[in-house]
């Protein structure tokens, strides 16, 4: 029995024992990096007039989207649908085309699902 050690943030050793975290089972066993507050951090502003920036954080790599729904469930515009890479990012959006209300963001990765109200004025 051997371990592969050059890549695997979430192992640590001592004394021939092991601690393994943060493993993954959604779609295929694997392990993940905490990086803290994975998901939709902040939107600002909220309520949105014009434009708004909203922060958000991944846990790992891999198919990453994050879009806007009307309260009833209708997919009102995609902001971002491609790999995500691990850390905090910041995506501006321009509110042109949505209708005044409150929406629900969604961000959705390998391993999580998080989702946000916004209001749009």
């Amino acid at each position: 029995f051997s371990w592969r050690l050059d890549c695997a943030p979430g192992l640590s050793l001592e004394a021939g024992s092991f601690d393994l975290v943060d493993l993954c089972r959604s779609g295929a066993t694997r392990l993940v990096r905490d990086v803290g507050d994975a998901g939709i951090i902040t939107v600002v502003p909220n309520p949105i007039s014009t434009t708004a920036l909203i922060e958000y954080a991944l846990a790992e790599e891999g198919a990453t989207r994050l879009e806007l729904f009307d309260l009833s469930g209708r997919l009102l515009r995609v902001l971002f649908d491609r790999e995500g890479r691990p850390g905090a990012h910041v995506l501006a959006v321009d509110r042109t085309g949505i209708p005044n209300g409150t929406c629900i963001l969604r961000l959705t990765t390998p391993t999580r699902i998080d989702e946000a109200r916004v209001v749009f004025e």
